[in-house]
C-alpha cells in the first residue's frame, strides 16, 4: 500500500525543466534523488521515475 505524502510540510518538491532533450534525463534524477532523501520505498520511486519520465517525454513532443 502507498500513503499519500503530506504537501503542507517539508515533503513538498516542485521543479522546472527547459523544453530540451536533457529534461527528461534531469527530471528522472531529480525525482529519484528527492525520493531517496525522503526514504521512500525503492518501487515507489521506481514507478515515480517512469511517470515523469513520461510525462516529460509526452510533454516535449
Amino acid at each position: 500500500m502507498i500513503g499519500l505524502i503530506d504537501t503542507e510540510g517539508d515533503a513538498c518538491a516542485e521543479w522546472t525543466f527547459p523544453a530540451e532533450l536533457d529534461a527528461v534525463r534531469s527530471a528522472r534524477h531529480a525525482v529519484r534523488d528527492t525520493l531517496r532523501a525522503w526514504r521512500l520505498p525503492p518501487s515507489v520511486g521506481d514507478m515515480a521515475v517512469l511517470l515523469v519520465s513520461e510525462l516529460v517525454t509526452n510533454s516535449l513532443r
